[in-house]
């Protein structure tokens, strides 16, 4: 098997496989950026010997219910890559300018940019073009709970609903 096909392998495992967050689950300030507050999730994939998988959720402090970001990664060897991630209500959209005939030109804002689709690509392009491939997210979830329950079944999450509400106001930060 070459590295690419173990690392596509690796990555349908985990993106297929039910996972459970670890705890604690709480939204923490960017270092680098204080208006991004982040929820790195540890995942545990149950009997799969798969370690190093995670979500990282990403959101704005100022921008209440707007540019949210779950992303679905897994470390393998040492490097870290990206499977699938969901972006809600984002503040642009993004266009498919590669992909299979169906997807391609599709215009979406709330979207996932889901692992098979982008898989197809290989590791290099789906990497190196940050998971190129969307497909919207109709209906669109129509608040941050509904998010998580989309989040819940999309990424397999068990407890998914366990994610508090990002803490939007700034005041709340500590």
């Amino acid at each position: 098997m070459s590295n690419e096909a173990r690392v596509l392998e690796l990555m349908r495992s985990a993106y297929e496989a039910p996972k459970k967050a670890m705890p604690p689950i709480d939204w923490k300030q960017d270092r680098q950026r204080e208006r991004i507050l982040r929820v790195p999730i540890v995942c545990d994939c149950g009997p799969l010997d798969l370690t190093g998988v995670s979500i990282i959720g990403t959101a704005w402090t100022d921008e209440p219910d707007t540019r949210v970001t779950f992303q679905l990664t897994i470390d393998i060897d040492g490097t870290d890559y990206r499977i699938a991630r969901i972006d809600w209500r984002p503040r642009q959209p993004h266009t498919n300018k590669v992909g299979p005939p169906a997807l391609r030109g599709l215009t979406a804002w709330t979207s996932i940019h889901d692992f098979p689709e982008n898989a197809e690509l290989g590791v290099e392009t789906m990497q190196k073009n940050n998971l190129p491939i969307v497909k919207k997210i109709d209906p669109e979830p129509p608040n941050f709970n509904e998010l998580l329950a989309y989040l819940h079944v999309t990424f397999r999450l068990e407890n998914a609903s366990g994610i508090p509400v990002p803490p939007w106001s700034q005041q709340l930060i500590f």
